[in-house]
């Protein structure tokens, strides 16, 4: 299991958040025939039978999933600090207090 920094970057707009970036802790494992990616940060859940990188895509799948939605109903702030976020003084970064590997993605909303 691999844990790394995680920080959460939105891109302010004039019409409000036009872009996330993104690298997030992830938990990657191997059981039987199935690989899983788990970001605990999200409480999602990648998984494949082909490999981790088809894993990772799944898991980028339901991330971006969570950003748009979230964004398009502007409950991204809220959603974020169920989560155990917290956003930073003076600034659009949210940084979870508890995690550490790294997917990076970046969100197009």
């Amino acid at each position: 299991m691999e844990t790394n920094e995680l920080i959460l970057n939105l891109v302010q707009g004039d019409n409000g958040i036009t872009s996330i970036d993104v690298t997030l802790p992830i938990l990657t494992k191997k059981d039987g025939e199935y690989y899983f990616v788990q970001c605990p940060a999200f409480k999602t859940l990648g998984a494949s039978k082909v490999s981790f990188e088809d894993a990772l895509k799944d898991h980028e799948i339901d991330l971006t999933i969570f950003f748009k939605v979230h964004t398009s109903r502007n409950t991204l702030q809220s959603a974020l600090a169920n989560l155990g976020w917290r956003k930073q003084k003076l600034s659009l970064s949210w940084e979870h207090g508890s995690l550490i590997a790294g997917l990076g993605i970046k969100v197009e909303l």
